[in-house]
C-alpha cells in the first residue's frame, strides 16, 4: 500500500492549509538562526569576498526575505521528519542531508552545468543551505512541541 493510502484528498488539503500539527517554535527559532547563519556566512569574514553581494533590495528587505524562505524551508523540512518518524538527531540529520542532497545540491549543480557558474560559488551557496538544514534538524530535536 502506498503511503497516501490511508489518506483522502480532503484530510490532506486540510492538514496542508492549517498545519496545526508543525512545532512552529522550532520552525521559527531555526527560521531565525538560518537566516543569522546566512549574514555570517555571506560577510566578508567567511565567504561574502566570493560572493557577488549587489542587492537591488534594502537589506531588511533581504534579511526578511531571506527569513520568509528560511520558514518554508524548516515547514517543509518538519513535515519530512514527522512523514519519516525520525524522533532523534541522527535520524532528523539523515533525512535532511538527503532532502538537500536531492532538493537542492542536485538542481544547483544543474544550474551550474548550464550556467557556467563557478564551482566554488556553488559550494558556497549549497554550503549554506546544508548548514541550514543541519540547524532545523537539530532545532526540531530539542524543542519539542
Amino acid at each position: 500500500k502506498s503511503v497516501c493510502y490511508n489518506y483522502n484528498l480532503h484530510n490532506i488539503l486540510k492538514e496542508f492549509v492549517m498545519l496545526r500539527h508543525l512545532n512552529w517554535v522550532a520552525i521559527l527559532v531555526s527560521s531565525f538562526l538560518y537566516t543569522v547563519a546566512g549574514a555570517a556566512w555571506y560577510s566578508p569574514l567567511l565567504f561574502g569576498a566570493y560572493v557577488d553581494q549587489r542587492f537591488s533590495e534594502p537589506m531588511h528587505m533581504v534579511y526578511l526575505g531571506s527569513f520568509c524562505i528560511a520558514v518554508v524551508l524548516s515547514a517543509c523540512l518538519s513535515m519530512l521528519f514527522d512523514h519519516a518518524k525520525a524522533k532523534t538527531m541522527s535520524d532528523n540529520v539523515c533525512v535532511g542531508f538527503l532532502a538537500w542532497l536531492g532538493l537542492s545540491l542536485a538542481p544547483m549543480l544543474c544550474g551550474c552545468l548550464c550556467s557556467g557558474m563557478p564551482v566554488m560559488l556553488v559550494g558556497i551557496h549549497a554550503g549554506y543551505v546544508l548548514f541550514g538544514v543541519m540547524i532545523a534538524s537539530a532545532v526540531s530535536v530539542f524543542i519539542k512541541k
